[in-house]
């Protein structure tokens, strides 16, 4: 946890699973956050 507060970037969003190291999945999170805005609009 540690490790995201010295590298992640502001707004960045990170997932931990199982004890393993945190991973930054924002391009994952922007590319699902843009496939729901053009369904609903």
């Amino acid at each position: 946890m540690v490790e995201v507060l010295k590298r992640g970037k502001s707004g960045s969003t990170w997932l931990s699973i199982a004890d393993k190291p945190a991973q930054d999945i924002t391009p994952e999170v922007k590319k699902a956050y843009g496939i729901l805005t053009e369904l609903i609009f």
